[in-house]
């Protein structure tokens, strides 16, 4: 359930897997909503301890999707939570990602330690187990200090669709032998936090939390086993990732304020999506894989229609402005990106904009329909910086600068975390992305303090690690990565690791 985030800097913002921003209450109106209030257009929202709320929908809103793939996909069925599943990885396979789409599930559990707060109720495997009933992973192991270690890393927030893939890990890695990952029967436990919170044997909870709503142990999930295979006794070298962008918007305005139109019809002529797409299958190819097809689509009206402000990112959860703009994404094995005007969102800083946000990390690979089924990013900077248009990317060229953002989310899609988290004391599970600890790379000069200080700073006043910090030396980098959190158009500079490349080219979006 953690949150992740990229900051262009002084300019934009990008966020990973939902957001934490408050939200007031609307004015009431008349509807059922047992535990929350009702908007001024009649839906239920929940409040959330944090002032923001969170929609509440029925199951239709939440479709279930089906992958794309015809081979190495198993359709296991639905099942209860608790229950132990059994699945086959074949010999010479590079990764296996489980997908749970819930059937019937609440979309939220409350916490309660002192007082109360809301997350969402993250689909996951409580358990998974390889053939010699070693364990790869479990929901509930103490998180050592180095995340890289561990042979399964989950740190998504993914109510009603949540996706696991391994490897994504140093050590899941390594597990890719020359026959690839250990073949034969696999087993995993069907679960989501509503049933940890319901099962303090399988997952004891501290003495001083408890859950006051939410809790459940009657959930059931379809659960999709995806297996991808290694060629040449290893993870490919190389692959190929198709994209599906969604026009959500019919224009976009450059820098002499004109409205200039975004549809599919003008899209093979349209100079900046060009200038775009060349700049992403740039940034790709440094990752050994190859943009494919590029696919533009007009959205119905409608829904231009219910976006026409942008997507309320305050409302989080399965059944907010983001996920159900998301589950529009047609079947298909693409990268879906969603193109919105803007987000909207309360609690940033004067010089901070939401530019993109994707579903969660992992997302749902090759399976369309879903809350999580892509990434949304603006058009704000797409016909701005023509002028830099020109040569290699640059990112005061506003086309490279939407290419880049994509990028980044389409990292988070396909199973990559920030190198460093803006605190600057949580870092990625993989040991060659390296880390900028906040406690011996924040600059001198800067006089907030970091987040692990004791005593710790006020809430909101932490120091949130710069690109210029983290690019100062070989103890205090990452800065230039992709998948830092911070962007900054002179020292951002797309960098890829050998790790993070393994892992975007395991992912059977990929092919």
């Amino acid at each position: 359930m953690r949150t992740s985030a990229l900051l262009l800097s002084a300019v934009v913002l990008l966020a990973g897997c939902g957001s934490d921003s408050s939200k007031s209450s609307s004015s009431p109106a008349t509807c059922t909503c047992p535990g929350g209030s009702c908007n001024a257009d009649g839906v239920c929202v929940i409040d959330d301890s944090d002032g923001g709320t969170a929609p509440v929908c029925d199951a239709s809103a939440k479709p279930v999707g089906t992958s794309a793939l015809l081979e190495r996909v198993q359709k296991l069925g639905t099942f209860k939570v608790g229950e132990t599943v059994a699945f086959d990885v074949p010999a010479n396979t590079a990764s296996v990602t489980i997908v749970e789409q819930a059937i019937s599930a609440p979309d939220y559990v409350v916490l309660a330690s002192g007082q109360t707060f809301k997350v969402d109720n993250t689909a996951v495997p409580l358990m998974v187990k390889d053939p010699d009933g070693n364990v790869v992973y479990d929901d509930n192991q103490q998180i050592p200090d180095d995340l890289s270690s561990l042979l399964a890393y989950y740190g998504g927030a993914s109510p009603s669709t949540g996706t696991f893939t391994i490897p994504n890990t140093t050590a899941g890695l390594a597990m890719v032998g020359p026959s690839g990952l250990p073949a034969g029967p696999w087993s995993m436990i069907v679960s989501d936090y509503a049933y940890e919170c319901t099962n303090p044997a399988a997952s004891p909870l501290p003495s001083d939390l408890s859950c006051p709503t939410g809790a459940t142990d009657e959930s059931t999930y379809d659960v999709t086993v995806i297996t991808k295979p290694t060629e040449a006794g290893a993870i490919p070298a190389t692959g190929t990732l198709d994209v599906a962008i969604y026009f959500v918007v019919a224009t976009a305005e450059d820098s002499s304020g004109t409205d200039r139109e975004l549809s599919a019809a003008a899209a093979a002529s349209d100079p900046d999506l060009g200038r775009m797409a060349t700049t992403l299958r740039t940034i790709f190819s440094n990752a050994g894989v190859t943009v494919g097809s590029i696919t533009y689509k007009d959205l119905p009206e409608s829904v231009r229609a219910a976006y026409a402000t942008g997507v309320n990112v305050d409302e989080a959860g399965a059944c907010g402005e983001l996920s159900q703009l998301l589950k529009l994404a047609e079947a298909g094995n693409t990268l879906n990106i969603f193109f919105v005007s803007s987000f909207q969102a309360t609690g940033l800083a004067e010089n901070q904009l939401i530019v993109g946000i994707d579903g969660t990390i992992p997302g749902p690979s090759t399976i369309g329909g879903t809350i999580a089924s892509g990434a949304a990013v603006t058009t704000h900077d797409l016909r701005f910086g023509s002028a830099h248009c020109n040569g290699d990317p640059n990112l005061d060229c506003g086309a490279d600068l939407t290419a880049y953002i994509i990028a980044h989310e389409a990292g988070h899609f396909l199973g990559l975390y920030h190198v460093t988290e803006s605190g600057g004391t949580l870092f990625d599970p993989l040991d060659d992305s390296a880390p900028c600890p906040c406690s011996t790379c924040k600059a001198a000069s800067a006089t907030d303090r970091c987040s692990d200080a004791i005593p710790p700073p006020a809430t909101n006043t932490e120091h949130q690690m710069t690109v210029t910090e983290c690019t100062a030396s070989t103890s205090c980098s990452g800065g230039a990565n992709l998948m830092f959190w911070l962007l900054d158009s002179q020292g951002s500079l797309g960098i890829l690791t050998p790790q993070q490349q393994a892992v975007i080219r395991a992912n059977p979006l990929v092919q």
